[in-house]
């Protein structure tokens, strides 16, 4: 069967989140109060104002860099804040979906159990899921990927391929994790920036 040509590789761009002008506004009011505040601890407390806006601002620049990359085998996902992309082949992907409240893509896919002693696992393939950050154009990044996955697993797919039920599944228990580890890492805070505060006072006395 001859399959239908498509483009080598397609970069579908990360949508922006919004404007950098408060970030930017509040950076220039802490900033300069980090060094001109008289004390210790009130120059501490400026930059804990300031760090929010620098990291949103950091988020949002590696945004604008980076997309969702479709080579002619692999779909790569390279994460903002992530030091190394995600690189999928279409043969191991079980599904995909418009996902959650924004345009994003989640992904379901498989990873293959590797062989022990040249013996194959007999156990079944783990299955992991991911999504993207919000795409410009995802009708047709959803289109595209599908297309693509069809083709890449013809005339037999080595992995079986779930249903959108099935995905939303993984996807939700994805997502009930990410919720349990920010709240304990919220709840977790008011610890860090103690001990953080204790560690910056000991080295400005040890300095003076």
């Amino acid at each position: 069967m001859t399959r239908p040509e498509q483009p080598t590789t397609t970069l579908y761009r990360y949508q922006s989140s919004g404007s950098p002008r408060p970030a930017l506004l509040i950076l220039a009011v802490t900033l300069p109060l980090t060094v001109l505040l008289p004390a210790a601890d009130l120059r501490l407390l400026a930059a804990l104002f300031a760090l929010p806006s620098l990291v949103w601002l950091a988020y949002e620049c590696r945004r604008r860099r980076t997309g969702l990359l479709l080579t002619i085998d692999t779909l790569i996902i390279r994460h903002p804040l992530g030091l190394r992309p995600e690189q999928i082949p279409y043969t191991q992907i079980g599904g995909v979906i418009h996902w959650t409240r924004g345009p994003r893509l989640g992904i379901v896919y498989y990873i293959p159990r590797p062989p022990f002693e040249g013996e194959t696992d007999p156990r079944p393939p783990r299955l992991r899921a991911t999504a993207t950050a919000p795409l410009t154009d995802l009708p047709t990044a959803l289109a595209d990927i599908r297309q693509r996955i069809t083709q890449a697993q013809l005339p037999e797919a080595p992995f079986p391929r779930l249903t959108e039920t099935d995905v939303e599944k993984r996807l939700r228990s994805r997502r009930l994790r990410r919720v349990g580890l920010s709240i304990a890492a919220f709840l977790a805070t008011p610890l860090i920036v103690i001990i953080a505060a204790h560690i910056v006072f000991a080295l400005l006395r040890a300095l003076r």
